[in-house]
């Protein structure tokens, strides 16, 4: 997080680092964007289930603030041969928790979370909002 913050310094960003499954509580202003990127899909239980975490980020934005980031997805998506794999490989690891997640489950998430919401597939790669 040190380096990425590094990189975009003239955008002043703040790494806060919580526990998903609770809220998170600081003293700083809201944010007009956070984002998020892959921890969705290594959290276990559903995706409707994981979708509690996009609450707690909402207590940290603004008003009209975005949410941004990508997941992996199983169900309803193409994937390559060589994705199949991998993910059947990281989920039996226990890497990867997102053997049930799919583009209904996070768009009904991101719906329920958030007044508009926009997604975009790319393969098995999901991108939220659409960029």
């Amino acid at each position: 997080m040190d380096f990425a913050a590094r990189r975009i310094v003239r955008h002043t960003p703040k790494n806060i680092s919580a526990t998903s499954w609770n809220p998170v509580s600081i003293a700083a202003a809201r944010f007009d964007s956070v984002g998020i990127n892959y921890p969705l899909l290594c959290l276990p239980r559903t995706i409707a289930a994981k979708t509690v975490i996009l609450d707690h980020l909402k207590a940290l934005m603004n008003p009209n603030a975005v949410l941004f980031g990508l997941t992996l997805l199983q169900g309803g998506v193409s994937r390559s041969w060589l994705t199949r794999r991998l993910m059947v490989f990281y989920n039996r690891k226990g890497i990867f928790s997102n053997r049930h997640d799919d583009p209904d489950g996070l768009n009904q998430a991101s719906i329920s979370a958030f007044t508009m919401s926009r997604s975009r597939s790319s393969d098995a790669r999901r991108s939220f909002p659409d960029a």
